[in-house]
């Protein structure tokens, strides 16, 4: 499954971790922890408390599997056109291609016997910390 997915998101530029759903009780143990810290300043724990959610979706089936993708997304790409036989040279707004590849995850999955159920209330840049996909200091 890891391949095909893996394969699907290189497709659209990105990377693709898959975790454990066990993950998710061991993830809310640390964020809980982290939340009474004493260390913590008022817009760290704001942070804590408002946007380090982690709420799971009611699911009609079992969660085995957390899909983690991390998709590059420049503001800016260079772009080039022709007129009248002169080449111009300039910088456009990019879009990222995720939502082609979101629309591609549940029909990867259903071709494998799987379905899918999406969740934007989990830590994403936790995740990816934690996935191997991403790390802290870096935008």
């Amino acid at each position: 499954m890891n391949q095909n997915l893996q394969k699907a998101a290189e497709q659209h530029g990105g990377k693709l971790a898959i975790l454990k759903a066990s993950r998710l009780s061991e993830l809310r143990d640390e964020l809980a922890a982290f939340a009474e810290s004493n260390e913590l300043n008022g817009f760290q724990q704001w942070i804590v408390g408002n946007l380090y959610t982690l709420e799971l979706p009611k699911a009609g089936f079992p969660i085995q599997s957390i899909i983690v993708v991390a998709m590059p997304h420049p503001m800016y790409a260079p772009a080039f056109f022709q007129h009248e036989g002169r080449e111009y040279a300039f910088k456009s707004l990019s879009p990222s291609d995720f939502a082609a590849f979101q629309k591609d995850i549940p029909a990867t999955l259903a071709g494998m016997g799987c379905h899918a159920l999406e969740c934007t209330t989990l830590p994403m840049k936790r995740l990816a910390v934690q996935s191997g996909l991403a790390r802290y200091g870096r935008n």
